[in-house]
């Protein structure tokens, strides 16, 4: 008899150790709120240097039709690509985008004691931006809910453009349910505060196992998008484009000054390792360093004007002081030290990351 009971409480023991009819502890489960409180901290922190502690998180679900009405006015609201043609929308207010902005731009956060954040319109710019802190948002996300009972929710979304309408919800969205979850934003410490909405299709952990291989792909082409926005892009700053005769270039020295426009330094041509204009800028400073602000939007370059020159054999003259003065000197000697030849461009190189 006494075998008997202990061959029961080793069964007993056994049954228990397998799991069977066992819940999941409520103390190891990861909620999607806690999940994006930690996300917004951590994205904040890697890429804008800037302190982001979110309030209650809260959750609601919502049509299509309803979404806009959620969403903050006068804020950024970006495009989220997910696997299977899944789309959503990430939206951040005004006070919380200029917040951003500020921090990674100068590295600091000032308080909005004008009022001017919200009669600032959002640029596709801004999107370009903040693309790195919505990715490693995103990610962190996905991440922190794997495997707990909300996990694929978030998975494999990746931020695209900025939307400038509501109105534009409905043709770029899936008509389905989305979880909406938003929160209030302390930002660097008390400098300012604003808000955040997150909108996903409302999805179970089940739909995701049904289709492993689906998943798979989602999961490969989500990694591979985060390696591709991470690789370093070389682009070169044109100050000017300059047509000489043969016979005068194949007579380049160091020392000579080329003589460039005055509008040159307002019209650098940023373009890429092939050749193909990818933005305008003006010429400047920025901490004491060699710097360039952008003057129109990615993909509608203006070409910068063509001028004349004229050589020296000293900065004398009146058109040397001024080449000097725009930067002329560092063009002539990149192109001297280069080997130009006749129509070379006097570039500066800018690496960007």
């Amino acid at each position: 008899m006494e075998r008997m009971r202990m061959s029961d409480t080793g069964a007993t023991a056994l049954r228990r150790m397998i799991g069977t009819a066992r819940r999941m502890p409520t103390h190891g489960s990861v909620r999607a709120d806690d999940a994006l409180r930690l996300a917004l901290s951590r994205a904040g922190q890697d890429a804008a240097r800037v302190a982001l502690i979110a309030d209650t998180v809260q959750s609601e679900s919502s049509a299509i039709a309803g979404l806009g009405a959620l969403l903050p006015k006068h804020g950024l609201w970006v495009a989220l690509h997910g696997p299977q043609r899944m789309r959503g929308v990430l939206a951040l207010d005004a006070r919380l985008l200029s917040g951003l902005v500020q921090a990674l731009t100068t590295g600091e956060v000032r308080g909005d004691r004008a009022g001017l954040d919200a009669a600032r319109t959002p640029t596709q710019t801004d999107a370009l931006l903040l693309r790195r802190f919505v990715a490693l948002l995103l990610d962190t996300l996905a991440r922190r809910l794997d495997g707990q009972p909300a996990g694929g929710w978030a998975a494999g979304y990746q931020p695209r453009d900025r939307i400038a309408d509501a109105a534009r919800l409905p043709h770029l969205l899936p008509d389905m349910p989305y979880r909406v979850l938003s929160c209030a934003v302390d930002i660097a410490e008390g400098a300012r505060s604003g808000s955040l909405v997150l909108a996903l299709p409302e999805a179970t952990p089940a739909a995701h196992a049904e289709n492993p291989q689906a998943a798979e792909r989602a999961a490969f082409s989500a990694a591979l998008g985060r390696a591709v926005a991470d690789a370093p892009a070389e682009l070169e700053a044109v100050l000017c484009r300059l047509q000489l005769p043969l016979d005068m270039v194949a007579g380049f020295a160091p020392g000579m000054v080329l003589s460039l426009p005055r509008h040159a330094v307002a019209e650098v041509v940023l373009q890429g390792c092939d050749g193909r204009p990818a933005a305008t800028a003006r010429l400047g400073q920025s901490r004491g360093q060699r710097a360039v602000k952008l003057a129109t939007l990615p993909g509608a370059p203006a070409p910068a004007a063509a001028g004349t020159a004229a050589v020296s054999n000293g900065p004398t003259g009146s058109g040397a002081e001024t080449g000097a003065e725009n930067g002329a000197e560092t063009g002539a000697e990149s192109g001297a030290k280069n080997g130009a030849s006749a129509g070379r461009s006097a570039v500066m190189p800018v690496d960007v990351t």
